[in-house]
C-alpha cells in the first residue's frame, strides 16, 4: 500500500500566498521583476517538496536552498521597487 500523504503545515502555503501577493503589490510587467516572482515561486515549491525529508530526518538541504533563495528573491525584489 502506498504511504498516506503527511500535513505539510501551514509553511509551503504561507510561502506561496506571500509570493504571489507580492507579485500583485507591485503590478510590475519588466522582465527583472518577473524572473524573481518566478525564482520565489520556485524556492516555494523545492520548500514544498522537501517536507517530507524534513519529517524523516530532520535536516533537509533542499528545504535550505529553496528557503534561501525564495528569501533571496524577495529581498532583491524589494530593493528594487521599495514602498
Amino acid at each position: 500500500m502506498p504511504a498516506a500523504p503527511r500535513q505539510t503545515g501551514p509553511l509551503p502555503p504561507y510561502g506561496w500566498m506571500g509570493s504571489s501577493w507580492f507579485s500583485s503589490a507591485y503590478h510590475n510587467n519588466d522582465a527583472v521583476c518577473r524572473l524573481l516572482v518566478f525564482t520565489i515561486m520556485a524556492g516555494a515549491l523545492m520548500f514544498a517538496a522537501s517536507v517530507p525529508d524534513l519529517f524523516d530526518d530532520s535536516q533537509s538541504v533542499l528545504a535550505v536552498a529553496g528557503y534561501a533563495g525564495m528569501r533571496l528573491a524577495q529581498v532583491a525584489l524589494r530593493r528594487c521597487h521599495p514602498s
